[in-house]
């Protein structure tokens, strides 16, 4: 009911956004059961899929290297592999050998061995395209208009300033990934029991922050 969460927990998703019982803004299972019932019921098998993808905070953000890394793990992401380094020109040229008829390819190469810089190996459920729901669009301008939250936009600067590299797509995911942590190989395949676990950690975490939440209503009342 928006009104009882309005009177007691005025800073939850139904009190600011809920208009009535039938019309309370979001819905949420009630325990891992229902939560796995419905997720089958949602998405069917394999529409899921537990993934790796590669993250690269660029030379001019790397002084924002922390909040950057906050960013990524509050949006849900466990970091498997992490190293910093100064790529040589050829090796940045290797690694965007794919945008080289580009005009902006030698902005690109230039920017990328400019000093040192930090690659993540991420992993999460659908781990591609959240990484680029959070990185924001390429163009800095882009992303401080449309989506102001994003990486790109919070520490980026202008053309290939951009803050951060996300792997456009799994198979690019995969070829990148392998090209810097060739000891990777290719992406497990997680089986269920591991989607479960991961599932179940996401959700026990939220259960905790919520009752934190909860409980700092209730000393404010």
């Amino acid at each position: 009911d928006p009104a009882l969460c309005k009177e007691r927990a005025p800073t939850t998703l139904r009190a600011v956004w809920g208009e009535h019982n039938a019309k309370n803004a979001v819905h949420s299972s009630l325990d891992m059961a229902s939560a796995e019932k419905e997720l089958k019921a949602l998405f069917p098998q394999g529409t899921l899929q537990l993934q790796n993808t590669l993250c690269i905070v660029k030379p001019h953000a790397m002084s924002n290297m922390l909040q950057i890394r906050m960013a990524i793990e509050e949006a849900g992401f466990r970091v498997l592999k992490e190293k910093h380094t100064v790529l040589s020109e050829a090796r940045a040229k290797a690694f965007y050998s794919g945008s080289k008829k580009e005009s902006f390819f030698n902005a690109l190469v230039q920017e990328a061995s400019a000093g040192k810089c930090a690659m993540l190996v991420l992993c999460r459920l659908e781990a591609v395209a959240v990484l680029q729901q959070l990185v924001g669009p390429e163009a800095v301008k882009d992303a401080k208009a449309f989506r102001p939250n994003s990486l790109r936009a919070r520490f980026g600067l202008d053309g290939q300033k951009n803050a951060v590299h996300g792997s456009a797509d799994a198979k690019r995911a995969g070829w990148e990934v392998r090209f810097f942590f060739p000891e990777l190989g290719t992406d497990p395949v997680p089986n269920n029991e591991e989607v479960r676990d991961f599932l179940f950690r996401k959700s026990a975490k939220e259960s905790m922050d919520l009752k934190s939440l909860s409980a700092s209503d209730t000393a404010a009342d």
